[in-house]
């Protein structure tokens, strides 16, 4: 992973600490932006600068470094708001806390929380937890790539051969489709190669493979 193309955001009102973090980070060539309240973060999030990215629709690594302790919206009221927006998946969420307590913690990470660091943090947890949530982003933003780029592939089918995938995968006969599609076996064996050579596979096995991944990372991604 290139650090240097990584990118924190945190969200934490106190500014000695965030340019205490900031320090540290940019020390170990990762990219931060600051931002003091939800509010804020919120406000630049709404404008779609393309600095901030919360969601996978970034290919750069990134991750939020957020402060439970906010004014007005608080840092799980943040993550509460973030993680009902409609989209695909976030990008790793670590939260950092002096007042927090193991419920809240086990609460945020069944929602979906990288990790939850107490204050005062050892630096070499913090980084280590950092370095942790970029290479889970840069696997997310992987998955995300291949989703894309099937689905630019599945794009180009053509109406019927979109109908096909589901019964080539599912390992039914050129004989069998073409019954069930009212074609004869030599069109079904034309629509079958086209699949194969649009989607840039081999095999019925090997699109059956590929289309189980697809489906699941898509709809964990889009969860």
């Amino acid at each position: 992973m290139k650090k240097k193309c990584s990118i924190v955001h945190i969200i934490e009102d106190d500014d000695d600490l965030a340019k205490a973090i900031q320090t540290l980070l940019i020390e170990e060539q990762f990219k931060c932006h600051h931002y003091k309240t939800a509010e804020d973060f919120l406000g630049k999030l709404s404008l779609a600068n393309e600095t901030i990215q919360c969601q996978l629709n970034s290919s750069i690594p990134n991750c939020l470094l957020i402060d439970v302790r906010l004014p007005k919206k608080s840092g799980l009221s943040l993550f509460q708001e973030l993680i009902e927006k409609p989209g695909r998946k976030l990008s790793p969420i670590i939260f950092l806390t002096g007042h927090g307590d193991l419920q809240m913690a086990v609460d945020s990470l069944k929602k979906g929380a990288f990790d939850f660091l107490t204050k005062p943090y050892k630096v070499e947890d913090l980084l280590s937890t950092i370095k942790s949530a970029m290479r889970e982003s840069e696997f997310r933003i992987e998955q995300q790539i291949f989703v894309s780029n099937l689905e630019n592939k599945i794009e180009n089918l053509t109406t019927r051969e979109k109908e096909l995938v589901e019964p080539i995968a599912s390992g039914l006969s050129n004989k069998d489709i073409a019954e069930k599609f009212q074609n004869s076996i030599r069109t079904i064996e034309l629509h079958r190669s086209r699949v194969f050579e649009k989607l840039n596979l081999v095999s019925a096995v090997e699109l059956a493979t590929i289309m189980e991944r697809f489906n699941a990372l898509k709809a964990d991604l889009n969860d």
